[in-house]
């Protein structure tokens, strides 16, 4: 039986510190193997609609209780297109690493 995204992330998120996300995209079905060899390394990556906004990115990294409390503190807004990291984020040093591949 698989673990859905959101079993994987409770689980997970208090101990990690490396956090793959992949904004699914009608257009492009995204390849798990070239994933891991060129985007991520060996890590959950967890796949999500393209739909998800940062503030939600940051409450299933744990930073944040809630969308909103997320949204005052500066994650707002759309994921970017394309490809993002950021790094040193909470008191965790948490990483954030997104793909939202772009149909061209």
């Amino acid at each position: 039986m698989l673990e859905s995204d959101a079993e994987i992330l409770k689980k997970y998120y208090r101990t990690n510190e490396c956090f793959n996300f992949v904004i699914q995209n009608a257009n492009l079905e995204p390849n798990r193997d070239l994933l891991i060899g060129f985007f991520f390394d060996d890590d959950k990556i967890v796949y999500l609609s393209e739909l998800a906004t940062m503030a939600e990115l940051a409450v299933l990294m744990g930073l944040f209780p809630s969308k909103g409390q997320a949204r005052k503190n500066g994650w707002d807004g759309a994921i970017p297109d394309g490809y993002t990291e950021k790094h040193g984020l909470g008191k965790m040093k948490k990483s954030l690493f997104v793909w939202k591949p772009t149909s061209s």
